[in-house]
């Protein structure tokens, strides 16, 4: 069995992906100045750049396109549009309706910060916007454009992480399996991480096979995402009913992180020594902090 030490990268996060970092902030920032003056602004620019975040999916995307040793700053206004839509979600998700959460990156939510209909609108605002962003990227034939936008819609609604959510707020006070959890991270938080992959697949016009690695790898790399937010997150007394170690126990759950983390290599062992910054991506996950 393969371990995630043998792709380690001794260095933090933020030093491996500084140029990513700084050229995704910078996108960000770039398409937030276009909004209208005003709370919409100000709350969105608050949720996307005042609160921070690690960027991961825009990396997972941007690490991907490398992968095929093209040039990622041409197609930097996809990798805001999909960090755009990961913050509406965010921002959703804090809402009362849904997990009620009044801090984000120990930060007021934007409901908090603002008022509960700003968060929505600011939300529906980063949204749509993302998706204007994609239908003019003109690095991109238009066939490709159509095909991304598709995607991007079914990584978001009910077959993604919207139906991830329902299936989240049915399961509440219910008994589950590790067979529904796996759906429901599969969808809520694994769906938009695969199509951060698959989309740098297509644009880099990868063969059959390399798809079909990248595919297997986005979907492992989601449920790892996730499983290793639930044993952050895992409290005896007070975890989510949601948590995986709630179903499984903590045992279990490791051993099931340890499969996923073998599976996930050996994903790309297509790509030979081109993939160990994606592989290092595993290994950051697994040991960053909340």
């Amino acid at each position: 069995m393969l371990n995630i030490e043998d792709v380690r990268i001794n260095k933090p996060y933020s030093t491996v992906f500084q140029s990513e970092l700084y050229h995704i902030n910078s996108e960000i920032k770039s398409h937030l100045s276009t909004f209208r003056e005003g709370k919409l602004k100000e709350a969105s620019v608050y949720s996307s750049i005042d609160t921070g975040g690690k960027r991961i999916r825009p990396i997972l995307f941007l690490e991907t396109i490398k992968l095929f040793e093209k040039d990622y700053k041409p197609l930097l206004p996809i990798a805001a549009a999909i960090e755009l839509s990961h913050i509406y979600s965010l921002i959703h998700d804090d809402l009362p309706a849904l997990d009620n959460d009044d801090y984000r990156r120990e930060k007021p939510s934007c409901h908090k910060k603002f008022n509960e209909s700003t968060a929505i609108l600011t939300g529906d605002a980063l949204l749509t916007h993302a998706f204007e962003i994609i239908s003019n990227a003109s690095a991109i034939s238009h066939e490709k454009r159509c095909l991304l936008i598709s995607e991007f819609a079914k990584s978001l609604g009910q077959e993604g992480m919207v139906g991830g959510q329902m299936l989240d707020m049915e399961l509440q006070n219910l008994s589950y399996s590790e067979d529904v959890l796996i759906k429901l991270h599969s969808l809520k938080t694994g769906k938009l991480i695969t199509f951060c992959i698959s989309a740098a697949a297509v644009i880099c016009d990868a063969s059959k096979e390399e798809k079909a690695s990248l595919h297997k790898f986005g979907t492992n790399f989601g449920l790892i995402f996730q499983i290793t937010d639930d044993l952050l997150d895992y409290d005896e007394k007070e975890s989510s009913e949601c948590n995986i170690v709630n179903a499984i126990g903590i045992s279990e759950t490791k051993l099931l992180l340890k499969k996923l983390v073998n599976e996930v290599i050996l994903s790309l062992d297509i790509f030979g020594n081109r993939a160990n910054i994606l592989k290092s991506l595993v290994e950051h996950m697994l040991h960053r902090e909340k």
